[in-house]
């Protein structure tokens, strides 16, 4: 990519059609509790374009166990703010040092009447269960919205990655991204995330099956809830479980992400080269 200008606005970094936010530091978490930076933390609330996730019919929600264990250890819980709103969401290790998720866990309003912010003092912490985070915790120190969320909260676009301060995914591994040319209605999927109607830290999974698919969309059964927004949506090829979509949205009978295009696939390898 050819580097038009680099300026620096308020704080964010502009490269060409690429937008990076500086993140702080998080604080210690407390001694005896190790979600006590977390406990407080809310569902982004609903926009006129970010509705929670729902459970469809029976919750067939499952927690996960051992969450030290392939694929689930990839899977991270997202603590953020958006000015003194602290909030929660879910992502995916797609390199040693990024993160897939949505892009309003990262670029969004605390409030519907609020103007559109980044998120600071974003921490990320992979394989986390109720007990705590097992393999500790990472900071957010860029992210990298699509250029049309950023622009116009284009609901086709939400997508995003956060950069680490630390290379993690070469302790939990990460997952790869698939385009799945083939993509059909009926393919088993699974969906990952930290609900924010469960224990704090908690992971659970839902499977399903794909039930409608558009050129930049992907619907689908799996029962979800607010907080596992940026969550993954796998399938799993062979052996090997990868990213088709990242969750994002509800309608009345369906959930729904953004599914990982080939232009999709390019602006996340383009970050994770950064």
């Amino acid at each position: 990519m050819t580097i038009t200008r680099l300026r620096s606005i308020a704080g964010l970094f502009v490269v060409g059609t690429i937008v990076a936010a500086s993140f702080a530091a998080a604080g210690p978490a407390g001694a005896n509790d190790p979600w006590a930076d977390a406990r407080n933390a809310r569902p982004l609330p609903p926009t006129q374009w970010a509705r929670p996730n729902f459970v469809i019919g029976t919750d067939t929600r499952v927690k996960v166990k051992d969450t030290t264990i392939a694929p689930y250890k990839r899977v991270v819980f997202i603590i953020g703010q958006l000015g003194s709103y602290l909030y929660s969401c879910s992502g995916a290790m797609i390199s040693p040092n990024t993160v897939a998720t949505a892009g309003h866990c990262v670029y969004n309003r605390p409030s519907s009447s609020a103007p559109m912010q980044y998120a600071t003092n974003v921490r990320v912490y992979p394989g986390a269960n109720a007990d705590g985070p097992p393999f500790g915790r990472c900071n957010g120190v860029a992210l990298y919205p699509s250029a049309a969320w950023v622009d116009r909260q284009a609901m086709s676009y939400d997508y995003a990655a956060i950069k680490l301060d630390c290379n993690i995914g070469n302790t939990v591994g990460w997952f790869a991204l698939d385009t799945a040319p083939d993509m059909q209605i009926g393919w088993t999927t699974q969906l990952l995330g930290y609900p924010a109607d469960k224990a704090t830290g908690s992971q659970w999974t839902a499977s399903g099956i794909i039930t409608n698919i558009t050129a930049r969309r992907v619907t689908y059964n799996n029962d979800t809830y607010s907080g596992t927004s940026g969550g993954p949506v796998l399938r799993k090829f062979g052996t090997v479980n990868k990213i088709v979509a990242i969750n994002a949205y509800q309608s009345y009978f369906e959930n729904s992400g953004t599914r990982i295009t080939p232009a999709v696939l390019s602006d996340f390898n383009s970050w994770i080269a950064r």
